[in-house]
């Protein structure tokens, strides 16, 4: 059987076929459906944004800046890392229910190695004078999703004409504390203590010992004596 060839209506019926599918399925398809239908025919452009930390602003907003924002990278499944400079943001969104921002970039060449290389202290050099996908087939997709960037800035090598060394970032907020080894807790030792105050009233000496006492006669000593009282009006 001869397969016919896809042409331009095919994902205009494949949008259809799912919709007919779970039409009046319960509601765990509302996420499937809102996706299959697509985004609204109409999306917001920014020209900064913040995500995952990072604080980002595209190539000609910062154009007036003292500060570089547009730095962008992205790591495959396969291990390839992508870098690029961010020209637009934009977000999608799916009848208010959800919303997706896109990163639109221009992407060095790191596939044949002429845009990106190594020197010999092990630093990443780029050149955006060398891009991919800036063509207008699908392969030239030059859009990934935000949520999937991490940022760098690139700073000019003064050897090196056209080539910048990449600086990767750290999301703002997060401190590297180093890495935590989980050890066992020391043993925990109860002491219990008595009663540490004690009447030794009895058992102390009251005298001082480190002085002579005054020596008295025992003729200067004079009593008087008291008669007792010998009714209760003496009292």
């Amino acid at each position: 059987m001869e397969l016919k060839k896809p042409d331009s209506h095919l994902s205009d019926y494949l949008v259809f076929d799912i919709l007919r599918k779970i039409e009046g399925v319960n509601t765990q398809f509302d996420e499937v459906r809102l996706l299959a239908r697509g985004p609204n025919s109409e999306a917001k452009s920014f020209n900064k944004c913040m995500i995952n930390g990072y604080s980002y602003r595209t190539k000609d907003h910062e154009a007036s800046m003292k500060i570089q924002n547009s730095g962008v990278c992205v790591t495959t499944e396969d291990g390839v890392t992508y870098y690029g400079i961010l020209k637009e943001i934009i977000e999608l969104n799916y009848f208010d229910k959800y919303k997706v921002l896109l990163f639109r970039c221009d992407w060095v060449d790191v596939i044949s190695g002429r845009g990106c290389m190594k020197d010999e202290f092990g630093f990443t050099l780029v050149n955006y004078k060398r891009l991919i996908h800036c063509g207008d087939q699908l392969i030239h997709e030059p859009f990934i999703l935000a949520s999937q960037a991490a940022q760098v800035y690139y700073v000019e090598d003064e050897m090196c004409r056209d080539w910048h060394v990449v600086v990767k970032t750290r999301p703002k907020d997060l401190f590297h504390m180093g890495d935590y080894t989980f050890c066992e807790s020391e043993r925990f030792v109860q002491q219990t203590l008595g009663n540490i105050v004690e009447d030794d009233n009895e058992h102390m000496i009251w005298t001082r010992s480190d002085m002579e006492g005054p020596t008295i006669d025992n003729q200067e000593l004079k009593t008087n004596e008291v008669d007792e009282p010998n009714s209760e009006e003496d009292f």
